[in-house]
């Protein structure tokens, strides 16, 4: 005999709460925490990826680094991953039906890599006043004024000779300064002026390098010429010259 209709309503209501509740008392759930290797601590915000046997799930950890899933029963391979951190994985978590599967995944700091950096300094451009006087190579020349320096109060000193191909030749410097070096470079060039094509000439330099901090320097002197047929030379590389 059919319950009469208004029954019908009440009894279909009453039989969904009891599949909800049958349901809920059966769930599975995979629960744990995802912690710091180091401190123990647990860590907020890692991602929580759950794969296995009845499809991927996946959740975020609290601030105390927990998290709880609902899975179907089977077997699941559950990793965590949090930026900082290396990954961490527990394979083959079973869940039975009704069960609560718990897991504690360890991440470990991950060892940041910075990328290279190259440094470079900009040479500083020196004040340079002195004076070039032409002259012919002789023997007590070249002995007399053989490149040496000298530091001074915020400056530096040089003097030396330079030979060119030949008297009208003239001579120009310019000096930079990066960090404890300095260099020097007198450059030689043609003036224009007739000249013997057989004579060699000789400019004797006495050159002031201004605006020099207080410290300990290297000196490097180059001699470079305009004519590539001759080959520039490194007149002097001296260290150890202080300036107070």
């Amino acid at each position: 005999m059919m319950p009469p209709l208004r029954w019908i309503a009440p009894l279909l209501a009453a039989l969904a709460i009891t599949l909800c509740s049958s349901s809920s008392a059966h769930a599975q759930v995979i629960a744990g925490r995802v912690v710091d290797a180091e401190t123990g601590g647990g860590v907020a915000r890692a991602r929580v990826t759950i794969a296995g046997e009845g499809g991927t799930r996946r959740a975020e950890t609290g601030d105390d680094g927990r998290f709880a899933v609902d899975v179907r029963g089977g077997s699941y391979d559950v990793q965590a991953t949090r930026t900082g951190y290396q990954p961490a994985r527990a394979d083959a978590v079973a869940v039975a039906a009704g069960d609560t599967a718990r897991v504690v995944l360890r991440v470990s700091p991950a060892p940041r890599q910075l990328a290279s950096v190259t440094a470079s300094t900009r040479p500083l451009r020196l004040p340079i006043s002195g004076a070039f006087i032409p002259a012919y190579p002789t023997d007590s020349l070249l002995a007399a004024e053989r490149t040496r320096t000298e530091g001074g109060a915020g400056r530096v000193l040089v003097r030396g000779v330079m030979l060119t191909p030949t008297p009208c030749w003239r001579l120009a410097g310019g000096a930079d300064r990066v960090g404890p070096l300095i260099t020097l470079n007198i450059q030689a060039r043609p003036s224009g002026e007739r000249c013997p094509p057989d004579a060699v000439g000789a400019t004797t330099y006495k050159v002031s390098l201004r605006r020099i901090p207080p410290g300990t320097y290297t000196v490097h002197v180059l001699h470079t010429y305009a004519n590539d047929a001759v080959r520039p030379g490194v007149a002097l590389d001296s260290a150890g010259v202080a300036v107070r």
